[in-house]
């Protein structure tokens, strides 16, 4: 009966880690898409202040 209850337990902190990186995963993918796209746009942004020329 005990060792029931732990195998369960076992079984659901499995479950419940697997869900957790699968999240953490789509996440960190999601995340590191938006950064690149935030980078790319203040790059662009940054040349293109740098090509402009100077307001005097």
């Amino acid at each position: 009966m005990f060792l029931k209850i732990v195998f369960d337990g076992f079984r659901v902190i499995k479950m419940f880690l697997a869900s957790c990186l699968k999240f953490s995963i789509v996440s960190a993918t999601k995340l590191k898409k938006q950064v690149s796209f935030l980078c790319s746009r203040f790059l662009t942004t940054f040349c293109n202040l740098n090509q402009s020329p100077p307001e005097v």
